[in-house]
């Protein structure tokens, strides 16, 4: 009784930490740089990139990565609001399973994590050592910020 409501307890903070950063539509409308179109890799996760001095390659090759990880994932995150809504009826409604779903979405929440580090991976191979240098001294990117670029605020950084 004790392992499921610590279990119940742990789906409850996951519900709540990941939030509705997952509530929109995956992709939400943004871009490469998380914001509107028009704003490419300057939007709220492109901004670190900005502050790189890319080449105009590296800009066209991360542009086009961006692009990539942004189609491959667009599935994966979209589960997301799903799984919550399911956690959600499963504690209040007492519909479903909470201990699996809560391992579902564990399980996505792990699997967004890998793609998101193989991502900034495949982002440290396009920059020189000094853009890598530069960029590992910045602020990490925060809760919720993963390959649909947006982060702490929401959709869009708002």
């Amino acid at each position: 009784m004790r392992y499921k409501a610590t279990v119940a307890a742990v789906a409850a903070a996951a519900l709540l930490a990941t939030g509705i950063s997952f509530a929109q539509a995956p992709g939400g409308g943004m871009h490469p740089g998380g914001g509107p179109p028009e704003q490419g890799m300057r939007g709220p996760r492109g901004g670190r990139l900005e502050k790189l001095n890319l080449t105009q390659e590296q800009r066209q090759q991360l542009e086009k990565l961006m692009q990539a990880e942004r189609e491959a994932n667009q599935e994966v995150a979209g589960r997301m609001p799903e799984l919550q809504q399911q956690l959600q009826e499963a504690i209040f409604l007492g519909k479903g399973d909470i201990n699996g779903t809560a391992e579902q979405i564990n399980d996505l929440q792990a699997q967004m994590l890998k793609a998101r580090i193989a991502h900034q991976q495949k982002v440290a191979a396009i920059l020189t050592a000094e853009q890598r240098e530069q960029m590992a001294k910045m602020a990490p990117m925060g809760p919720g910020a993963g390959p649909m670029g947006r982060g702490r605020g929401g959709r869009g950084g708002h």
